[in-house]
């Protein structure tokens, strides 16, 4: 992310940083960055994928530290990919790179961590938007204006010329520190373009976005200049116990020293490729670079309107694939975060990046599972601009996004790139609404498309209150389209019931007594928080496939603006706590119960008793009453089958014509002798 060896220059010359006091004033969030951070940072255990209860622990206990200091943060996400690909590359390499993370059993941030983490600041009352597309130069833009730093990873940061300085993530340590008896802060280490002067006599400040862009970034490949960059790879360079991204670094900013003005420098760049030709596209590349890091104080920002709440929502518009304007609504709900920049994609790009998730790289990849559910959503916003397919020699045309979706999703220890067809109808429902009908849909349309596209009848839906519905479809759905065991069900069950019970005010007496559970979470939870064991692979792929289902069920959710109460993920889904019934479930079956099993606690409260077998036979019984899907392997001896059947029925046909002929024959044959008998 951002400019290469940019980081580690910086951290090997530390005199670029300053200590620095964070404390009662505002400061910009890096959305995206963050996401990643505290999950990677402060989460104890990622092994067990989807540690969604430990992570909003955290978020909460990070920002309650700014809160502490007086701290005021504002959180700017990243929306969709650029209409105009300039990342496809970076963002294909990052896809490929997650795969061989999930190869290696890596820990990789969840596919519902940005859910999550938005959902938590909603109810932290935490200000957020998420812009249209990359944040970056918003964030930048926003930062000056109110002159407040930046807390990012991303080393783009290290280019703009913030004017109250750029907090790299790192260097942050969010433990609240007493300054006095009633003020404390943040300590962290801040990076200024000032700070350049103890390193160099002539410092230009524009002379920064100039040497990144030589250097190459998430739009500029690394290799572009490297006519003028090679020449700083010598070994008479080389700095001595630095890397050598560092010394070609230190290298290239000494020499842009000597220039006096910033048309010198660049001068010297665009001269070494004169020979070479290209020198106007070189320069081209140069001048939109720079557009991006220097114009920060010139540019208006969307996302300060929209902060202020003087946004004009009928000035801001976007297009889809077909360059049609998106619904209003639409926009409105990106910008506030209600709607997934994966939705975004699907509609502006036509391709969606499938997130690869840790699972049993020798199956299919755990999206499989839910490409109907996909289809749906491709289907709402397809229909009315979507071309129809033509045929040529009864054969469709290739596919692309003109018709179909382009979905990039792991394939074996890769990824691939596959077209799905969107759906126009929807069995027992009809035709599916545009996107721009669906804002005038009544909400039982919306809830008929959500309960048809899971497969359940509306008497499953109404056996729940109205906050589980959802997530009850969505486990009917997983049970009914995988191979998911009893006991894998049952310990999800189980942790939806814990994790909902250890989410209750502590202080709520009341209600805990009126479930019978006083006393049920104080002296289990930390053995779960402490499980330490891996979780078998069969096992983690079909939870992988339950997150998945979970996943495209509330994005489909959220583009029918919302039909059902969205679930909690914290309250509903943690990695540890379901491998510990599964592991607790798997032991009492196999008759050698583990000495911490929690059930036994659990057993001693009829009405939780009562309630997970209530759920678990209400969602068996529903799966049970579907028409049962076929595996491959089924499907491919039933197309055998029918081919023999068919082939057995062509032969009896043509016997039957042929005995058809025959006795025609043999009755003209006896006409013909009965008449010269007669004669």
């Amino acid at each position: 992310m951002g400019v290469k060896g940019l980081t580690s220059f910086i951290d090997d010359n530390p005199v670029l940083l300053q200590d620095f006091k964070l404390s009662n004033c505002k400061v910009i969030l890096d959305g995206n960055n963050f996401i990643h951070f505290v999950y990677q940072n402060y989460n104890e255990s990622h092994q067990y994928d989807g540690d969604y209860h430990n992570y909003y622990r955290k978020i909460v206990q990070l920002f309650n530290s700014l809160k502490q200091c007086n701290v005021e943060a504002i959180v700017i996400f990243d929306g969709g990919y650029d209409v105009s690909d300039s990342k496809l590359r970076t963002t294909l390499d990052r896809a490929e790179r997650r795969v061989i993370q999930a190869s290696n059993n890596c820990s990789l941030l969840p596919i519902m961590a940005g859910k999550a983490f938005r959902k938590a600041l909603d109810q932290l009352d935490v200000f957020h938007v998420t812009c249209s597309f990359e944040a970056d130069e918003e964030i930048a833009i926003l930062a000056n204006q109110w002159n407040c730093p930046v807390i990012s990873n991303d080393s783009d940061f290290f280019v703009y010329n913030l004017k109250a300085g750029f907090l790299p993530l790192n260097y942050v340590d969010f433990r609240p520190k007493k300054l006095s008896a009633r003020v404390r802060y943040i300590s962290a280490q801040k990076y200024h373009f000032d700070h350049y002067d103890h390193i160099l006599d002539n410092f230009q400040p524009e002379m920064i976005p100039l040497i990144a862009t030589v250097l190459g970034n998430d739009f500029i490949k690394y290799d572009t200049f490297s006519v003028f960059t090679q020449k700083f790879n010598r070994q008479k360079y080389k700095i001595k116990s630095a890397s050598n991204a560092v010394s070609k670094i230190t290298a290239i900013l000494n020499y842009f020293d000597q220039f006096k003005t910033f048309e010198e420098g660049r001068n010297a760049i665009t001269k070494d490729f004169v020979t070479s030709g290209g020198v106007a596209s070189l320069q081209h590349v140069i001048d939109q670079s720079l557009n991006s890091y220097m114009k920060i104080d010139s540019k208006k920002s969307i996302v300060a309107d929209v902060v202020k709440n003087t946004c004009d929502w009928k000035k801001i518009t976007q297009n889809d694939y077909f360059n049609q304007p998106l619904p209003q609504w639409f926009i409105h709900s990106l910008f506030q975060g209600e709607i997934s920049p994966l939705v975004q994609n699907m509609a502006v790009l036509h391709r969606v990046f499938l997130p690869c998730q840790q699972e049993q790289i020798t199956q299919q990849s755990s999206h499989k599972l839910t490409m109907f559910i996909r289809q749906v959503l491709y289907g709402v916003l397809f229909q009315g601009s979507s071309k129809v397919k033509e045929t040529k020699n009864g054969r469709k045309r290739k596919s692309n996004r003109n018709t179909q979706v382009e979905e990039v999703d792991r394939s074996a220890k890769s990824i691939g790139h596959f077209y799905i067809d969107p759906r126009e109808n929807l069995t027992n429902h009809g035709r599916l609404p545009s996107l721009s009908e669906v804002g005038s849909l009544s909400e039982n349309q919306k809830c008929s498309i959500m309960i048809h596209t899971l497969g359940v009848a509306e008497s499953f839906v109404s056996k729940f209150s109205p906050v589980d519905q959802l997530l009850m479809c969505v486990l009917s759905y997983w049970v009914s389209n995988s191979n998911v065991s009893l006991i894998q069900l049952e310990a999800i069950v189980l942790t939806i019931i814990f994790l909902k019970m250890r989410c209750l005010d502590q202080n709520n007496e009341e209600v805990k007594q009126k479930l019978g559970m006083s006393n049920l979470f104080h002296n289990n939870v930390q053995s779960i928080d402490e499980v330490s064991d891996r979780l078998p692979i069969e096992v983690l792929h079909s939870y992988a496939q339950y997150q998945s289902c979970l996943l495209f069920t509330l994005l489909l959710n959220e583009l029918l603006q919302s039909p059902f109460q969205e679930p909690i993920l914290w309250q509903v889904y943690d990695g540890a706590v379901a491998y510990h019934f599964n592991k607790c479930l798997v032991l009492r079956h196999a008759g050698c119960p583990d000495k911490e099993d929690i059930l036994k606690t659990i057993e001693k409260y009829p009405k939780l008793v009562k309630l997970y077998k209530y759920i678990t036979q209400t969602i068996m019984n529903d799966a049970k009453t579907r028409p049962k899907k076929l595996t491959k392997s089924e499907k491919r001896k039933a197309k055998s089958a029918m081919d023999n059947l068919n082939n057995f029925t062509g032969f009896i046909t043509k016997l039957g014509y042929m005995l058809v002929i025959l006795v025609a024959v043999f009755v003209a044959y006896s006409l013909k002798n009965l008449n010269t008998f007669r004669n």
